[in-house]
């Protein structure tokens, strides 16, 4: 079990908003991710994945720059994938060193939200966690 100062340490290396690169057991691979949740009551974090193109049920695209601390792509083009949330235990996060790279801007949360609001591929539950978070986030940004 991680000790509760280490869980804070993690805590306070990125909040809700920020883009953060860390370790993908899913790409096997480090990843850019969007913040939703840090630490809910269950010490797990909250995360959309970050993508350098579409192609995914779900996604949302913007152009290279657009959203702060992500280098340029290929494809001029960075998607944010809504096709499933990526949850990190606290202890897990700690071992794949996160690393802020910049925080999302108020304008980009506003076009996250609106999709989010009537994605079809989350469910229920997941798109009121993703909406939630969005309008937190919307709320301490203004």
């Amino acid at each position: 079990m991680m000790k509760q100062s280490a869980w804070l340490n993690i805590r306070s290396m990125f909040e809700a908003g920020d883009v953060v690169h860390f370790y993908s057991s899913l790409a096997g691979k480090g990843k850019y991710h969007i913040c939703l949740i840090v630490g809910c009551a269950d010490g797990i974090h909250e995360f959309l994945f970050v993508n350098s193109s579409g192609g995914y049920d779900g996604d949302i695209t913007f152009s290279d720059g657009e959203i702060p601390g992500l280098p340029k792509s290929k494809t001029e083009s960075t998607s944010v994938s809504f096709s499933q949330l990526i949850r990190v235990k606290a202890n897990k996060m700690a071992l794949w060193n996160p690393e802020v790279k910049g925080a999302v801007p108020p304008e980009i949360i506003e076009r996250l939200l609106e999709h989010a609001k009537h994605v079809p591929t989350l469910n229920v539950r997941e798109r009121t966690r993703v909406v939630l978070s969005l309008e937190s986030i919307l709320a301490k940004q203004k």
